[in-house]
């Protein structure tokens, strides 16, 4: 399991925490591989960060250690998903319905 100061090592460093498995079955909501963590779907991984926040402005228990790591896979698949290669993978998802 990650720790604060791996994660904050691993963030300075600059390495990605999480990447877009390429083979996912639907680009436009693609399974991101979380570096420590395991893989999930880029909708899930952004409601799982979304309800630990909601706890914690609620009150409801402290931040986990891996909700940094967590943040930085969403930032990394968003950027991954801005490239024209992926793109297209959407476009011809799409296409193919």
């Amino acid at each position: 399991m990650m720790n604060v100061a791996n994660t904050y090592k691993m963030l300075q460093e600059g390495q990605k925490a999480g990447e877009i498995d390429p083979k996912s079955d639907d680009p436009s909501d693609p399974t991101v591989m979380i570096r420590g963590f395991g893989s999930m779907l880029l909708s899930q991984l952004k409601q799982d960060v979304e309800q630990k926040l909601g706890y914690q402005i609620a009150g409801k228990g402290g931040l986990t250690q891996i909700l940094p790591h967590k943040l930085q896979a969403i930032k990394d698949a968003d950027e991954a998903m801005e490239t024209r290669v992926w793109k297209r993978k959407i476009t011809m998802f799409k296409k193919g319905k």
